[in-house]
Formats: C-alpha cells, structure tokens, sequence
C-alpha cells in the first residue's frame, strides 16, 4: 500500500474516532436506529446460543454500551472483552452500565488491528463494521481470532439502507453522498468463495422525522457523519435538498435502514 493512501486512511480513522468521541455524552438520545439493530441482533443471537462454543466474548465498537447490555444479559456467566476504538465511548459505556469487573474487561481497540489468535468462542459488533476501511480484509482477520467452532456474529446497515435519501437527491439532481455500505449479495458470494458458513437475516428499520433537517441532525447526534467517501453537499445544496425533502413528504420524513444481521463460520454446511 502507497503511503498517501496509508495517511488518507489513517486521517478517515482519527476523524471518525473523533465524531463518536464528541457525541459520546448524548449518544444515547440519537440512537433509536442503534438500539432497536441490538435488540434484533440479540434475537438472531439468542437463536442459536446452545450451540456456541465454550469460551470467552469479544465485542467490536460497544459505544456507549447499547448491545453491550443484551450480551451480559444473554451470557451472565462467560468473560467479555469489551471494545472500542474511542476512549471516550468506553468511558460511557462504563458510566451507563453496571459492569462486573471480575468477567468484564473494558479495551480500546481497532477492529482492523485485532491479532490475537484462537483466544474467543463468540466475536460480536452491532453496527460498528460498516466504518472499517476495508470489510472484507477485517472479517478475514477477525475470524482467526475465534476459537475452533467460534462465531463472527454482527450486524450492519447494508445496501439500500437511505433509499429516501437518494430518492430525493435523485429527484431534484444533487448528489447522493451516503456512505458506501456492503451489501448482502456480495457478503454471501464472499463466504461462499472462501470456504465460510454463513447465517444472515435482514430486517427494516424505519425511522420517522418531523423534518429532513431532524434527520441529518440525528446522523450526527450519533457521530456518523463522517463521510468516508470525501464527499460533502455544498451549503446551497443541501439546503435545497432539506427544502425540498420537507415539502414532498409534508407530513414526516421518513427513511429506512436496511439491518443485515450474519453469522460466520468456518467450513462449509
């Protein structure tokens, strides 16, 4: 890898571990989409909790310790590793929760940059992956640190996730500038090429706004405006986007999350 993209990646990530870092206080007030993606992430885990693994859990980007609740609640017993790659998240997880010290560690860490081997029964994150650089690369490298017969469990927004977004953009011809996401269809023929068992679901999630500008402001409320494209909407256009967004829907703004819920392990059913 060049060494301008090495800094134009390094630069994305101090700018997202930024933005989480700032809402981490207020988090909780935006993040309707986050909790309701936990509780259906817990659902699809609890479906099969009587197969996993003897063994120690690691969750990716607990933030504020939104799933991080159902897990102790679903596992009351086995040690959990808790992390994120924002100290100041962590902070609130551990302010927001009751934590038991003896089977809960709390660590910063970089999902990118995970190198432990064979060390955990369960790898959980509920929509945190979608803000690696590299996906494909991570989901690789997270599943070496499972032990034999261990889960990579998680859940992100995957594509079609903002489709009002877009249609409106669509609509009076500004540009769309959401994130990229992955989608299911390729997640599904990357498994299937590397030899992988795959579980998935996918469920809706939509979210009602009193206005365009509620929305955009939510987004940020959470810390997830950092757009890892470099994209960004001109002053102008943007206002005209929320403008015209607002009298189209007179009502409500509504938009939709598209929530792909996977489980993956190694070797093929």
């Amino acid at each position: 890898m060049n060494t301008s993209l090495l800094k134009d990646t390094s630069m994305l990530k101090e700018a997202i571990v930024k933005s989480f870092s700032q809402q981490a206080p207020t988090y909780a007030e935006h993040a309707n989409v986050q909790a309701k993606s936990a509780r259906i992430l817990a659902q699809f885990l609890n479906a099969t909790i009587e197969t996993l693994t003897e063994g120690a859990i690691l969750e990716l980007g607990c933030g504020t310790g939104i799933f991080t609740e159902q897990l102790l609640q679903i596992f009351p017993t086995r040690y959990l590793t808790l992390s994120d790659v924002s100290n100041s998240m962590l902070a609130q997880c551990q302010t927001n929760l009751f934590v038991p010290s003896e089977r809960v560690e709390l660590l910063t860490l970089d999902a990118e940059e995970l190198t432990l081997s064979h060390a955990y029964a369960l790898i959980a994150a509920s929509f945190s992956l979608q803000w690696v650089s590299d996906f494909y690369g991570t989901i690789d490298r997270l599943l070496t640190s499972l032990k034999p017969g261990g889960e990579l469990v998680f859940s992100i927004p995957s594509g079609g996730t903002f489709r009002e977004w877009e249609q409106q953009c669509t609509r009076i011809g500004v540009p769309f500038t959401a994130n990229l996401l992955p989608k299911k269809e390729e997640l599904i023929d990357w498994c299937r090429q590397h030899e992988l068992s795959l579980d998935w679901e996918q469920h809706s999630i939509v979210c009602n706004y009193e206005s365009a500008l509620e929305f955009f402001r939510s987004v940020k409320g959470v810390g997830a405006a950092v757009n890892t494209r470099g994209l960004a909407l001109s002053p102008a256009h943007l206002r005209r986007l929320i403008s015209s967004w607002d009298k189209h829907c007179a009502n409500e703004v509504q938009v939709t999350y598209i929530v792909l819920c996977a489980r993956i392990t190694r070797g093929l059913k």
